[in-house]
């Protein structure tokens, strides 16, 4: 997982990219062109000082690093992840859920993964595809 580093990239995920808007955080996702994906945070002073930004910023980078290295993400996506003031006060998994829920309304989580991820494990029936084959 790359990160977002440049103004303008943060910019063109705003202006060109798709959002998904829940409770906790706002996601916007735009497709880049690479063969990996490329994230960033925007914690503005809102949320509060910077022991708390980055205490949420570190939380953030961990769920998507996790989410990456399970191969649950589809490739290829710019994401810029803003969390909200109520973001702070949360424990670590329904943050982890909000985000995980926000990819997965954005299209951006692979449905092998599904399995692992629905808090809804009664499911009987679930589509399972290989995340990256283009034969379905």
């Amino acid at each position: 997982m790359q990160r977002l580093r440049k103004p303008d990239d943060f910019l063109i995920c705003y202006r060109q990219g798709r959002s998904s808007r829940g409770r906790l955080i706002t996601i916007y996702c735009r497709a880049n062109g690479l063969p990996y994906n490329r994230v960033g945070f925007s914690t503005g002073k809102k949320l509060g000082g910077a022991v708390v930004r980055n205490r949420l910023k570190r939380r953030l980078r961990e769920i998507m690093r996790l989410a990456e290295t399970e191969k649950r993400l589809k490739a290829g996506f710019d994401l810029v992840i803003a969390p909200k003031p109520p973001a702070v006060d949360v424990g670590y998994q329904e943050l982890r859920g909000s985000v995980l829920a926000g990819l997965k309304k954005l299209g951006l989580v692979c449905d092998r993964a599904v399995n692992n991820m629905d808090e809804d494990k009664s499911a009987k029936h679930v589509d399972v595809q290989v995340c990256g084959d283009s034969s379905n």
